[in-house]
């Protein structure tokens, strides 16, 4: 079984919610720009430890996002671990058993933190949910069994606030690539002096 403690990104992901909102100046590491080039429409994982709602959400999904499904937290990190620099959004249960939603939010934010988390939930735990919400681990809420239209309306405003993510990360790359110009270009003129 693997462990859930978080690990430094294999694949070098982007780390904009820690790194890129503490110090805007840090550079993108090898494999970010891809990331950047191939942000148009965020993958969704959806991780419940119900085989129906797995095929449910599967289907009533799959015409308008590309998903990968989990039926526990363990396999949910497996996933990420593969293909972690392709998922934009993660959709997690929050009574699942060994592992709770909000613990598995938390440890993909750790290491994943460009992933817009939205907690799914058929029972009200109104403690963990308002943590979860006050410490900014997950986006949204959304209430089992779900409204097909509401449902959809809550992955495209989390497809907005990856594209949101996405795009900040571009413009600080950006103004790093210019500030290094910028003093490039003063350390030319400095010579010349």
């Amino acid at each position: 079984m693997p462990t859930f403690e978080p690990m430094p990104p294999k694949d070098s992901l982007l780390q904009l919610s820690t790194t890129y909102s503490m110090n805007p100046t840090a550079p993108l590491v090898d494999g970010d720009e891809k990331q950047l080039e191939n942000a148009s429409e965020p993958v969704i994982l959806f991780v419940d430890d119900e085989p129906r709602s797995l095929k449910c959400f599967r289907k009533i999904l799959s015409q308008d996002f590309e998903i990968f499904t989990a039926s526990n937290a363990a396999e949910a990190i497996e996933i990420l671990e593969a293909r972690g620099s392709e998922i934009g959004i993660l959709v997690a249960d929050q009574r699942m058993p060994k592992t709770t939603g909000v613990d598995l939010i938390k440890i993909a934010r750790a290491q994943w933190p460009h992933i817009v988390p939205l907690l799914a939930t058929a029972y009200i735990d109104i403690d963990a949910t308002t943590e979860a919400i006050n410490e900014g681990h997950i986006f949204k809420y959304i209430r089992k069994p779900w409204d097909r239209d509401q449902l959809k309306a809550q992955l495209k405003e989390a497809s907005k606030e990856y594209a949101r993510i996405i795009s900040n990360a571009k413009l600080v790359e950006a103004n790093r690539e210019l500030k290094q110009a910028s003093e490039a270009r003063e350390e030319f003129i400095r010579t010349l002096s």
